[in-house]
């Protein structure tokens, strides 16, 4: 059914420029699109349209992968299939979009086509590409960063010690870049972080996985603070942006404990660790933390036992 409407609002605007990027990617690759991709895809679109003058309210915020769609404010038709941990596609079911009469329908139309033309089998390029719209350069050298880390886990061939030299530049170059201006509550985790990470690249055999799990925890953590940044979130309703802020408090301890726990099993091999004051004061306070914890455990399961025993 085709409708005429000479001002189509966002929502309507929103419901075609999401419909139409699933559909043209069918019908170049012949299967729907996977979430990284329509997320990247719906962030061009959206920063394309805007410098037309098109506003398709697209909501959305930079988060561990880059820029994506905040689900719940997009359209009802779209379906999220989740193949696996690491693999989602989505989905455009029921009725199609109603068509309108209106110039910004083919300009959605124009700017999609070439878009899919550019990137449907470019996923890389894609990717660099959103990325130059980071709100943080710190994104975009976590971002190199990452290409290291997906690097070694490819390598046939892998060499501890030749991979550090291959890598620590880059590694070190993307560390640089933190933006304590703007994040002076994440400040002193980041410097504790930073030591983690340049007393493993003085070792010869120097812990790739610890520093792995170092630098993905960081990310994951900072990116909660990152989403409630200016600039780096747009269209996502108060009640979201209000309980993103619910959880700081929650994340902030588990990262702390994150870190003080890979201290501790980074200090079994590297004892320079808690050789630096602000390490080994973190490495005390997960110590004690952790035999609390456990002394609770133990607390419980014997009044449990007790418990079962009485009854």
């Amino acid at each position: 059914m085709i409708r005429i409407n000479t001002t189509p609002n966002s929502n309507d605007l929103l419901r075609y420029a999401s419909y139409i990027v699933i559909n043209k990617y069918k019908e170049k690759k012949g299967k729907p699109p996977s979430g990284l991709y329509f997320n990247k895809i719906m962030s061009l679109c959206h920063r394309n349209l805007l410098e037309k003058d098109i506003d398709i309210g697209l909501p959305h915020y930079w988060y561990r992968y880059g820029d994506q769609v905040h689900k719940r404010g997009m359209p009802t038709n779209l379906v999220w299939q989740h193949e696996s941990p690491l693999k989602t596609t989505v989905e455009w079911r029921y009725e199609e979009p109603d068509f309108f009469r209106h110039d910004a329908y083919d300009i959605i139309e124009e700017i999609v086509i070439d878009l899919t033309n550019k990137y449907s089998d470019k996923r890389k390029q894609l990717v660099q590409k959103v990325y130059e719209y980071a709100p943080f350069d710190f994104q975009r050298g976590i971002l190199d960063l990452r290409g290291v880390v997906y690097g070694w886990k490819n390598a046939l061939n892998w060499d501890s010690k030749n991979y550090k030299l291959i890598s620590k530049g880059v590694i070190l170059d993307s560390l640089s870049h933190f933006p304590d201006k703007e994040f002076p509550e994440l400040k002193q985790q980041y410097r504790l972080f930073k030591k983690v990470v340049d007393i493993l690249l003085e070792k010869e055999d120097w812990g790739f996985k610890i520093f792995e799990e170092a630098y993905i925890n960081f990310w994951f953590w900072f990116c909660y603070h990152l989403r409630l940044k200016k600039g780096a979130s747009e269209n996502i309703p108060k009640k979201t942006i209000a309980y993103w802020e619910s959880k700081l408090d929650f994340e902030n301890v588990r990262y702390k404990k994150i870190m003080g726990d890979l201290i501790i099993q980074a200090s079994k091999k590297y004892p320079k660790i808690i050789k630096d004051k602000q390490l080994a004061k973190e490495y005390r306070w997960r110590t004690k933390d952790l035999k609390e914890t456990y002394k609770l455990i133990d607390e419980f399961e014997f009044s449990k036992d007790f418990e079962e025993y009485c009854s």
